[in-house]
């Protein structure tokens, strides 16, 4: 609905200069650039994030395991 609001005031207020239209196409394809590199940059940081992650479960998982065995040792020596 608002595409069409603003498709119809480009005809009310008459078409855009050319120069206008490329300047506003250049400022959006910088503004694009910019977000794609943020997107990418976020998307960099939550894979580091999702090994590290992966990294400590891993790690609590082999000291669970090690005082699991160490606790059973001491239970069955008792």
């Amino acid at each position: 609905m608002f595409v069409l609001a603003y498709v119809g005031s480009f005809f009310r207020m008459g078409l855009p200069d050319l120069p206008e239209v490329r300047a506003e196409r250049d400022v959006l394809q910088a503004r694009m650039s910019e977000q794609a590199l943020k997107i990418s940059s976020l998307a960099a940081r939550l894979e580091l994030q999702r090994h590290n992650a992966e990294a400590l479960a891993h790690d609590a998982t082999s000291q669970l395991s090690v005082q699991l065995h160490d606790s059973l040792a001491e239970v069955i020596r008792i």
